[in-house]
């Protein structure tokens, strides 16, 4: 039973020196290094795209003033002629012939315009009295005419103001004469007269319903008797010409 005993003692006593043993070298041990986890990376999560913001519009400049210039002229308006009127023409005629210049020969002209053609009749009287160097006999003649009388523009101005026209007519009339003397005796004679004018002309629009314009040209006047002498009735003719119309 002693035995047994002391048996049981030792165990226990090599147990206790064991374990303190053992306890001893874990309190001399180091500590043990704690295992650190790393942390998981962070997710990153793709964002969609941000829409892009639209540039804004540049802003317009505003206009430059324009540059300082001399004003043009307006362009000078083109006259338009009427249709249809009814036109006056003054004519202050004079002539050179064989026998010397005319005086002036006014005349009247009435009739209807349309656009480039003018129709007209004219009516004119001349008289003329002369007297002898000796003052013993005089002469005396009067003319009267009715000319129908045509005229056309043939060339016109880009405004229409001014034209370039021919003109035409004949004439038909009668001449009355008148011889006297100092002895009383007398010597009246009356003949049937006809003739024709040409001539070229300008005229200018002066305002509106009224033309100023010269025109000259070749004239002749004949009788029906046998005594005149048609040479000396053969003339240069030129007028200034005043024409009064009707506008629309």
């Amino acid at each position: 039973m002693s035995g047994g005993w002391r048996l049981g003692v030792g165990v226990l006593l090599i147990a206790s020196t064991a374990s303190a043993q053992r306890v001893s070298k874990d309190e001399d041990a180091p500590p043990p290094t704690p295992v650190v986890t790393p942390a998981p990376p962070p997710v990153v999560v793709d964002a969609p795209p941000m829409p892009s913001t639209p540039e804004p519009p540049p802003v317009p400049l505003p206009p430059s003033p324009p540059a300082e210039s001399e004003p043009r002229p307006a362009a000078p308006r083109v006259y338009v002629w009427p249709t249809l009127s009814f036109e006056v023409d003054f004519k202050l005629a004079t002539s050179l012939s064989i026998l010397g210049p005319t005086g002036a020969v006014p005349s009247l002209l009435l009739g209807v315009r349309t656009d480039r053609l003018t129709v007209q009749l004219g009516v004119s009287i001349y008289h003329t009295s002369t007297t002898s160097s000796s003052g013993s006999s005089s002469t005396s003649d009067l003319l009267w005419t009715l000319a129908p009388t045509l005229t056309v523009d043939v060339l016109r101005s880009s405004t229409h103001r001014a034209a370039l026209y021919l003109l035409a007519a004949g004439s038909f009339g009668q001449l009355s004469s008148s011889e006297s003397s100092s002895g009383g005796t007398s010597n009246n004679t009356s003949n049937n007269v006809f003739g024709y004018q040409v001539a070229v002309g300008a005229r200018a629009l002066v305002t509106d319903g009224f033309t100023l314009g010269f025109e000259a040209g070749p004239a002749a006047i004949y009788s029906t008797s046998s005594s005149m002498d048609s040479v000396e009735d053969t003339y240069i003719y030129a007028a200034i010409v005043g024409s009064f119309f009707t506008t629309n």
